[in-house]
């Protein structure tokens, strides 16, 4: 059975979970291993970047500070076994396999063009630049990289000049639970019109834009309904027809998507969007822009529909149109079902595995562990 150290970051979200998940089952024998860095090494790095940020507060961050990969030490006992990692840090001496949506590197790039990046804004653009410098070593040291689209690849190919064979695209799969084996959608979908937003970061995904575009649809749409999840129960406004969730666990939140018409989220910012996929896993068709992977995820007018800009009137225009026509929904619904078949943990591990496996068993040999050759 082949070892790996299943290396994560701060904590174990759904990603990290299900992609373990499908190795355990594939006969992985997985040590899960937090990148951990003991608190006094992180006051240095904290205190160095202090300041004042755009809101006034005082703000460090210790997280993006070189300092804190260099300091990253794992356990003696692991140190020849092969590890994979959500984050990019080399760790130990044994092959090395990273997954990412997102790299130093491309932030940087737009933040010098002048693009907001949201998470990255307060973020010095100096501290920034020598982490991207950081990574540039570890990426050149690692074995493969996996990356969730074919956006961050062309950008890592760009930027960080590695050879192209080294960055290989295998997407993500859904995090609501085990997939629907038939499409869900249906009669209970189209009973009343209703549109389902899902996200954490209320700005960075949209979510005041779509309230501005909810004005419009519901003049033109009075019986409409518009879902807010993660946004929590301040936003709810029953004369308006919004309804607020706090963040929700997959089981509730899979009842959410069994009973929308229509998933839409106008992200600003995404360097992924596994909520496409999932809300595609449900049979829902999608409106969301033509920025970053979004485009990978979700077909233009086969699977739901792609806005070119940022404005809300665009985006009524598309919710009104598709909530008047559930023939366009229902066979918007079948395409986007059948496409998130393309979007599974089961194909990522595929692709992953074949990649690695020269890797892992090489370095199994050579500590006397026979991993056998399937």
């Amino acid at each position: 059975m082949p070892r790996l150290v299943w290396a994560y970051g701060r904590h174990v979200n759904r990603t990290v979970e299900n992609l373990g998940t499908e190795f355990a089952a594939n006969g992985y024998d997985l040590t899960w291993w937090k990148v951990e860095v003991p608190r006094w090494r992180k006051l240095g790095p904290m205190l160095s970047t202090l300041h004042i940020d755009a809101r006034g507060r005082l703000a460090g961050f210790s997280a993006h500070h070189p300092a804190i990969v260099r300091a990253a030490r794992i356990p003696r006992h692991l140190a020849e076994v092969p590890v994979f990692s959500v984050r990019d840090i080399i760790v130990n001496s044994a092959p090395h396999f990273f997954y990412q949506d997102l790299s130093y590197s491309a932030v940087v790039a737009q933040r010098i063009a002048g693009i907001r990046t949201f998470t990255y804004d307060d973020v010095p653009l100096g501290l920034l630049k020598r982490r991207a410098e950081v990574q540039q070593e570890h990426y050149e040291r690692a074995c493969v990289i996996f990356v969730f689209s074919h956006w961050i690849r062309q950008k890592i190919l760009a930027l960080n000049g590695l050879p192209p064979e080294k960055v290989r695209v295998v997407g993500a799969g859904s995090n609501l639970g085990p997939p629907w084996r038939e499409n869900p959608y249906g009669d209970r979908n189209l009973a009343r019109p209703r549109v389902l937003f899902v996200g954490r970061d209320w700005t960075r995904k949209g979510g005041p834009l779509l309230l501005q575009a909810w004005t419009i649809v519901r003049k033109a749409v009075p019986e409409a309904e518009l879902h807010l999840v993660g946004a929590g129960t301040r936003l709810t406004n029953r004369r308006l027809g919004v309804v607020g969730y706090p963040v929700l666990p997959p089981g509730q939140l899979r009842e959410r998507f069994l009973e929308a018409s229509l998933f839409v989220v106008p992200t600003l910012w995404e360097a992924y969007g596994v909520v496409f996929v999932e809300a595609m896993s449900a049979g829902i068709p999608v409106v969301g822009p033509r920025r970053m992977a979004v485009p990978e995820i979700v077909r233009d007018g086969e699977t739901g529909y792609l806005v070119d800009q940022d404005e809300p009137e665009l985006y009524a225009e598309r919710i009104i149109a598709l909530l008047r026509d559930q023939d366009r929904l229902i066979g918007l619904s079948r395409a986007a079902f059948a496409r998130s078949k393309q979007f599974t943990w089961s194909k990522v591990f595929a692709g992953m595995e074949s990649a690695m496996r020269p890797y892992v068993q090489r370095a199994h040999a050579q500590d006397g562990y026979d991993v056998g050759t399937s």
